[in-house]
């Protein structure tokens, strides 16, 4: 009995049947260290990547992990200089550093 609902297709594709896409390339920076390039540079995203290469995606993320340790460092040191500027709290108080 041929039922043409639930018998599948009458025909076999002509293509390869287990179709995989080419592997995509892995980016040479990521979207925050461009987007950080493209402000420093006064440009929008978009034409900013248009015509970068990889050799310049590199340099950008290198430049990029180094500017977050050094923020990293000076966030660390102002934290550092909160902490001692905390004065000792009165008996009974608990201060946090919003009070400060």
């Amino acid at each position: 009995m041929y039922n043409k609902l639930h018998d599948g297709p009458t025909y076999l594709p002509t293509g390869p049947r287990n179709y995989q896409a080419p592997p995509k390339t892995k980016p040479h920076a990521s979207l925050a260290a461009l987007q950080w390039a493209a402000d420093r540079a006064g440009q929008s995203y978009g034409l900013f990547t248009l015509y970068l290469t990889p050799e310049e995606e590199t340099r950008i993320q290198s430049e990029f992990e180094t500017y977050k340790r050094e923020q990293a460092v000076a966030l660390a040191e102002r934290r550092a200089e909160r902490v001692d500027k905390v004065p000792p709290a009165p008996e009974g108080y608990i201060i946090n550093y919003d009070d400060v």
